[in-house]
Formats: structure tokens, sequence, C-alpha cells
């Protein structure tokens, strides 16, 4: 202690020690994640290793003398003392890089040319250990008198103003980048490390003061940045940015959503309300029959658009049920193909189904689900493709009971460029939406498939090139309820589809049609007269348990949503009517209500089936001939 106290030189490194260990205590409390706290204790450990060696080389002239190994000690205090300072400089300079949020090639390369000057530097000292090209003692006296060597002012002085100067480049350099917080903290912090480097020489015979200048700077970047306090509060300023961004992107996604919903609701209803205005004003069959067909596509455009929305909003809010059942895979692509070959041909392009008649046929699933991925996948092929081809293949491997079922829809559209992958299965994005203004739809077709392909505990994967079309394949697994395959059922569904095309008739049948919206009551009355069935009609469900105690239908069709009674209560109630006619006479549900949870609520309720709305013609003849007496039936060939 005598000794330290008689060198007044140390009290500055002693101060700047002691300080220094202070913030590395505080910094050290939580362990450093972020680059720039691990870079902030780097330059806390230096600062401590340059002022330990400051004061031990400023002690070392007092210590006892012996001629060959205290010269070699003080070369190697010196030698030390050169490199720690030198460090310290290269720490600072790193973490004044590590502020910048994306460091520029400029930083890089600064920061690459430093380290590799340090480590020269370093070297060149150590070697100097023994040589004394820096800084030797004169042996022929007992003296400890500093013998500057060839290097000394280079490596004493011009390598630390190098670095002080890096320092002052990287600052002006980067200011634009800097907040104006940090920004201020890094200028008041050079001009007090780099104040005391350059005052230094001149009272050098008096007092060291490089350590305790750094350990100034120290604590001002401490104080204005590393403590806990504003680590919390920048945490919570980049959470509060982080959220106003998704924000403001969430905002813009629904302004864009509202605008394509506009254009697409109104497109179809013009359509239709249009072509609707000039049937009425035309007595040409054939113009109304194609004015009718028009109608029709665009009633299930404006059907698949309001479904993709209740969808969307189901699955963003977790309310989507999954409810699987039985069917037939060749049912299903005949479906598809019955969809979509009519709208790929109207765009000049073919559509075609290939798929593995050697798989599976009757499986369990929730087809409902399934439908609408393959749907929202066509349907932007058919969007994005103006020439060539859809193709939808379909393969498979069998596995412990279960089909590892392969869909795959390939396309010689225009492909997806690069910028536009990231945002693939993003909600309310188009392709090419920027450089393209005549993209239209919703743009929840992909967000929803993936979804859904997730819910089903599948996985959807996409290859594409711009310019090279797309294909897009989705692996689903479904369990295999019977071995029958894809040819067997393809040969029965062609007797089958003689019966949904007209071909059978009931001539006998009584039918009852109970809806309270007369032109729905229409368009079933329109359909069903194909089968040359006698069909009644009433518009509410009282009207409906009078008639049943009358009349002795075949097939009764009772509309879900009724005032007063609906169909449901007005079923409930027949059951337990006395002088119903009807107890054994299947009902068939008409319900708007496309929810799958629903499905195997009604059939439990009692329901023989149910159809829904809008009415599929097929579907509704596939009902009818499956429900009514068989000998009622009588084929038209």
């Amino acid at each position: 202690m005598e000794l330290v106290l008689s060198e007044p030189k140390v009290f500055f490194n002693i101060a700047s020690f002691f300080l220094t260990l202070v913030v590395l205590v505080f910094s050290l409390r939580r362990f450093p994640t972020t680059r720039q706290s691990r870079y902030f204790c780097l330059f806390i450990i230096s600062i401590l290793v340059a002022a330990s060696d400051e004061t031990l080389r400023t002690l070392s002239y007092h210590f006892p003398f012996s001629p060959n190994s205290t010269f070699f000690f003080l070369r190697f205090i010196q030698s030390m003392n050169f490199i720690t300072s030198t460090f310290m400089l290269l720490c600072y300079t790193l973490y004044m890089n590590s502020l910048i949020d994306a460091p520029t090639r400029f930083s890089k390369c600064v920061l690459v040319t430093n380290i590799t000057i340090f480590v020269i530097y370093s070297i060149i000292c150590i070697i100097s250990i023994k040589t004394g090209w820096i800084v030797s003692y004169d042996p022929a006296i007992r003296r400890f008198d500093l013998v500057r060597g060839p290097l000394y002012l280079y490596v004493g002085y011009f390598v630390p103003v190098y670095m002080i100067t890096i320092e002052v480049v990287i600052f002006l350099y980067n200011i634009n980048s800097y907040p104006k917080k940090i920004k201020w903290t890094m200028l008041i912090s050079i001009l007090a490390s780099g104040g005391v480097m350059f005052l230094q020489p001149m009272v050098a015979n008096y007092v060291s003061i490089v350590p305790f200048g750094a350990t100034v700077s120290l604590y001002i970047w401490y104080l204005a940045l590393e403590n806990g306090d504003y680590k919390k509060l920048q945490k919570v300023q980049t959470k509060l940015a982080a959220a106003t961004h998704e924000a403001q992107l969430a905002n813009e996604a629904k302004n864009a959503f509202l605008t394509n919903m506009s254009h697409e609701i109104r497109t179809p209803l013009n359509v239709i309300l249009g072509l609707d205005e000039m049937i009425l004003n035309s007595n040409d069959e054939k113009e109304i029959q194609d004015y009718a067909a028009d109608i029709h596509d665009s009633g299930k455009s404006l059907l698949a658009i309001i479904n993709n929305i209740l969808d969307y909003s189901k699955l963003e809010s977790d309310r989507m049920e999954l409810v699987a059942g039985e069917y037939h895979l060749w049912d299903f692509m005949e479906t598809i193909k019955t969809e979509f070959e009519p709208q790929a041909k109207s765009k000049g392009i073919d559509f075609f189904i290939n798929i593995d008649e050697n798989l599976p046929d009757y499986l369990y699933g929730d087809l409902y689900h399934l439908t609408k991925i393959l749907r929202n996948l066509i349907l932007n092929a058919i969007k994005y493709t103006e020439q060539g081809s859809i193709t939808l293949s379909v393969n498979g491997t069998e596995k412990d009971s279960k089909l590892n079922l392969v869909y795959e829809v390939e396309d010689t559209g225009k492909g997806i460029s690069d910028e536009d992958l990231p945002g693939l299965f993003h909600s309310f994005q188009h392709f090419d939406t920027i450089r393209r203004n005549d993209m239209q739809g919703t743009g929840l077709g992909l967000a929803i498939s993936h979804k859904l392909i997730s819910l089903l505990g599948g996985t959807i994967s996409f290859n594409t090139k711009k310019g090279n079309g797309s294909k897009f394949k989705v692996n689903i697994s479904q369990k295999i309820v019977s071995p029958g395959t894809v040819a067997e059922r393809r040969k029965h569904a062609i007797n089958q589809e003689r019966e949904i095309s007209g071909h059978l008739k009931a001539p006998g049948c009584k039918v009852l049609l109970v809806d309270d919206n007369p032109m729905n009551l229409v368009v079933a009355s329109g359909l069903l007269k194909k089968t040359d069935a006698k069909i009644h009609t009433c518009e509410s469900g009282r009207i409906c348990l009078e008639l049943m105690k009358k009349e002795k239908y075949d097939i009764i069709f009772l509309d879900q949503f009724m005032p007063e009674t609906n169909g449901i209560e007005t079923f409930k109630q027949s059951k337990e009517m006395p002088g119903n006619l009807n107890l054994s006479t299947p009902v068939v549900l008409f319900t708007a209500n496309v929810d799958p949870e629903k499905y195997g609520y009604y059939t439990g309720l009692g329901f023989a089936d149910y159809v829904f709305k809008p009415i599929d013609r097929d579907k509704l003849f596939e009902v009818f001939f499956r429900i009514v007496p068989k000998e009622l039936i009588i084929s038209n060939d």
C-alpha cells in the first residue's frame, strides 16, 4: 500500500479499475445475449486489463533490481501495456459497430482491417520483448531509464492514433444510421476517450490517464444505453414499434381485402341482375337458357367467395371443426372434373385428371374440407394460366389400412416470382398485384388451403419458376374403408350416372316441398319436375303439418330456416302429432348451414338426408332416387 501511495501516477489507473469493475458487475447480472451487449462486456474487460497493466508498469520501476530478470520483466510489462491499450481501442471500435442495425460493407472491411492490424501489432510487441525493437533499458548502468527502440514511435503513437481516427470515421460514415440518443452519446464518449489519448503525452511524467478516459467513456455508454432500465425501455419500444408496424400492415391488408371483396361480390351480382333483366325481356328460349346458365355460374362464384370468407373467419378464431365421413374417391374426382373443366375450357385451356385407378376407392376422411383445398388450388391455377393446360394428378401409397394420398395440381401458367414466394400462403395476397392490376380475388384461397391442410394433418409443397408454371403437391392421409378400387367404382358410377342424368323417372311418387321462400320452391319444383313426380308445395311448417295429416307422401323436403316454426321443430312436432300419415316417410332437410359439424347432427335427429342450398341438381337427384321407394322408379330408356 505504501508503494502505491508513493506513486501518484497510478491513482487514476486504480480508480479506473474499480469504477470499471462496478460496471462489469452490473452488466453481468443478466447474461449478455445480444451482439451489442457482448461487445460492451468485452470493452469493459479490456479497460480492466489495460488499467491493471498500466498500474503494474508504473509500479515496476520500484521493484528490486536484478540486471537480467528485471530488464526482461520491464520489457514484457511495457510490451503488454501497448497490447492492452490498443486492444481497448479495438474493443471500442467493435462496440461502436455493433450499434448499427445493419453494418455496411465499409464498416465490415474496417473491422477486418483493424483486427488484422492488431494481430500483427501484438506479434511485433511480443517479439520486441526479446529484441527491444520498441523499448529497452540500458544494462550498462543500474538505472531503469527507458531506451526507445526504432519502432517506438509507430507502435506507441501511430497505431493508437489510427484506431482513434477510425472510430471517428466509423461514427461520421454511419452518422445517419444511428438514433439521435446514440449519436450524441457516441460523440461525447469519443471526445472523452480521444481527448485523454492526446493529453497523455503532455502529462506522461506526472500521471497516467488513458484507462481513466476510457472508463469515463464507459460510464457515458452505460448510463445512456446499457443499464437495465434503458434495456427494458428499449425492448418495450421495439415491441411497440413492431406492434404498430403489424397494425399498419393489418390495416392495409384489411383495406385491400375490403376493396377486392367489394369488387368480387359486385361482379357476379351485376352479371346476375343484368342477365336476369335480359331474360325478362327475351322470348328466345335458347337465349334464355344461355342467360340462365351464366346466372348459375355467377351464382356459384358468389357462393364460393362468401364461403371462403366464412371459412377464413372460422380458421382465424379456431372455430373450424373437422367432421370425417365415408366417400368414394372416383366420385370426388368426377365432381371436381364437372366443376372445373368448363371453367378451364372457357379460357381456352385444357383440364386433365390423372388418377391411379388401382388406388382404394372407398375412403374415410374430411371430404368437405379436402374439396375446398383442391378447389382453391385449381381456381388459382386457372386464374394464372392463359394457355396450355392444368393437370390434377392423384397417386398414393397404402400402409396399415391407411392411404397416403398425393394430389398434384400442375399448370403451364406464369409461375411465381421469387419476391412473391415469402407471402405465398399469407392472407389477402395476390401475385403480381403491384405489377398487374387485372388480378382479382379475395386473396384468401392459398391461405385457407394452407391452414386446412395443417388442420387435417397433411403437408403442402410447391415447385414454381417465373414464366414456367407451378406445381402444388398436397399429402393427406385417409383411412381405407374397403379394398374396392377406383377402377371398380368407375364402372359402377357409369350405371349410376344414368339415374342422375334423367334416364330414370318416378311418375307415381308424391313429393312435398316446404320452404317459406316462393322462389326456392320454384327452383326445387323445376328441378324435380324432370322426374315426373307429383309435387306439392307449401310455405310454412304449420301448413306442412296440416298436409301431413291429409296426404301420404313418398318423400318430404323440409327447409330448415322458416319463421314461426322452423324445419327442425316442424319435424319433431310431426313425430308426436296424432293422425300423421307420414310417420315413416323419409324427410330430407334443405339447409343453408354448411358447417360440417352439423352433418351428423341432422341425421342424428332422424332426417333421412340433407341438401345444401343453393341446391345442387346432381345432389338433389342422387338423394331423391336413393331414398324414394324403388318400386316407384321406372327406366326411361
